[in-house]
């Protein structure tokens, strides 16, 4: 990420940076905008990135169905079982893991 700075984008017209940039401000004390790395070197070649807001890519609207506390969040995933051998060490009643670990993820 780079701060997002539109007079650093001479080579563009200022349709092009201004359809790209978003205008949302980052939440810490300096109060600045970002933009992708690749953005960023697109627009200062005077390219319309191919993945920006002019071209209709955006994240979708969260449906407010979706605002789940982290315990739902849990509850509802899909949850992994590991497989694995857990041996006590010689010396010292340590623990190691005994071979390889599968994951069998429950759909």
């Amino acid at each position: 990420m780079v701060k997002c700075d539109a007079n650093k984008y001479d080579a563009c017209s200022k349709d092009v940076v201004e359809s790209c940039v978003t205008g949302v401000k980052s939440v810490d004390t300096c109060n600045s905008e970002w933009i992708c790395t690749t953005c960023h070197s697109n627009l200062k070649r005077g390219k319309l990135p191919s993945c920006s807001k002019a071209n209709k890519m955006s994240f979708p609207k969260k449906p407010e169905l979706l605002n789940l506390t982290p315990l739902d969040e849990r509850l509802i995933s899909p949850s992994s079982i590991p497989f694995m051998q857990i041996r006590e060490l010689p010396r010292g009643a340590q623990l190691s893991i005994h071979r390889n670990i599968v994951m069998y993820q429950v759909m």
